[in-house]
């Protein structure tokens, strides 16, 4: 039983630290200019990683947070959430 939850416990984890690079790869797209905005890699891109920020945009603009800021805190408090589901998944 104990090995069952290990196992489990490792698959979630590296599923968070994936995602967690998924973030960073779209975070970095943009700066680069050798690839197209809508190109087959960048929309793979915003399709795996929208469907867990667009709850926090939607969560922040209904309490009216980061209106008016040059940058969507959005993705960066995702990316400090999973980062925090991470560590606890690791102290377990």
């Amino acid at each position: 039983m104990n090995i069952l939850i290990y196992l489990l416990g490792t698959l979630v984890r590296l599923a968070v630290r994936a995602y967690m690079l998924v973030l960073l790869v779209r975070a970095i797209l943009p700066f680069l200019t050798f690839i197209d905005e809508e190109s087959a890699f960048s929309s793979f891109i915003y399709t795996v990683s929208e469907p867990i920020i667009a709850p926090m945009r939607a969560l922040l603009d209904r309490f009216g947070i980061g209106d008016g800021l040059p940058i969507d805190i959005s993705f960066l408090l995702t990316y400090m959430l999973l980062g925090v589901v991470d560590t606890v998944l690791t102290m377990l």
